[in-house]
């Protein structure tokens, strides 16, 4: 598993001497990835970040975990707290975005490069899944990408199986947070009742699923090749604040490469057409009523 992170990281990481985030709950997979950097110190620049979600009741055991264990080998520790309230729906959404705003504010503030999750390929079955259930674009089906701006998941191609035999083997520390067990979440529910069952017909079941996002990456860059072309072609043409786009052309390409080139015109990197928007551009787009050639 050691040699998978560093080649990961190798393969991941261009510029010399980075300076890591690693981003630490307390549970097994963050642990093992804080007993990784902690065995390779003298190689790597790395940090601690904890942002404890004080929503369950070993919150704050988790926090003097790391705490400790951060302590013992005298890493650089930062702790921040986010609080939920009066919200009750899409809980573990929201909790995932004030956690990554959180884990930007702390990086920017040490001046580390990037940020490390301890995602690993069994996260990734289940993100695919409920991506599907949720009937995501192109862009949600690949999944939890291994590099993403800032954020780097240097385990993504590690199984939950690797990663307990990690711990067992060098003596992790972690305790399991208890949300984990609650199957009203959709994401444990699958965990605990559907990719059970998946491993019955295939055990290394992360190893499609990996594969399938990689062709789905393979689809992104195809769509991205056209739609730079398209861009630098003459059929599109900027003028101060105007852009000029040749109709006739852009109704030839694929509706994927259309969608593209509108997002990018009307939103920025990080915000998405809904499902509702992109029916009714689909719809537009069939209609073919809209403007001159022009």
């Amino acid at each position: 598993m050691q040699n998978k992170i560093i080649s990961n990281l190798d393969s991941l990481i261009e510029n010399e001497n980075p300076h890591f985030l690693l981003a630490v709950s307390g549970g097994i997979d963050s642990m093992v990835l804080l007993k990784f950097f902690q065995k390779n110190h003298e190689s790597y620049k790395f940090s601690v970040a904890h942002v404890n979600h004080n929503y369950h009741s070993d919150a704050k055991k988790m926090e003097h975990l790391v705490q400790d264990q951060c302590a013992q080998m005298n890493n650089d520790l930062v702790i921040e707290n986010i609080f939920l309230k009066g919200v009750n729906s899409n809980i573990e959404s929201n909790f995932r975005k004030m956690r990554y705003n959180k884990l930007e504010e702390i990086r920017k503030r040490i001046k580390a490069d990037f940020i490390l999750t301890a995602h690993h390929a069994d996260d990734q079955v289940e993100t695919i899944l409920m991506k599907i259930l949720n009937s995501s674009g192109i862009e949600g089906l690949q999944g939890l990408r291994k590099s993403n701006q800032n954020i780097i998941r240097p385990m993504y191609n590690i199984s939950k199986k690797e990663i307990s035999d990690y711990a067992s083997l060098n003596k992790v520390k972690f305790i399991d947070d208890p949300t984990n067990c609650d199957d009203l979440f959709t994401r444990n529910f699958l965990r605990m009742n559907v990719i059970p069952e998946l491993k019955k017909i295939k055990n290394d079941i992360h190893i499609p699923f990996n594969n399938f996002a990689s062709r789905i990456d393979e689809v992104h860059d195809l769509i991205t090749f056209n739609v730079q072309n398209f861009c630098n072609s003459d059929s599109y043409i900027v003028r101060e604040n105007i852009i000029e786009i040749n109709k006739s052309e852009f109704y030839t390409l694929p509706f994927l490469a259309q969608l593209r080139i509108i997002s990018n015109l009307c939103l920025n990197a990080n915000n998405s057409f809904s499902k509702t928007d992109i029916r009714e551009i689909k719809d537009l787009f069939r209609k073919n009523l809209s403007g001159s050639f022009k």
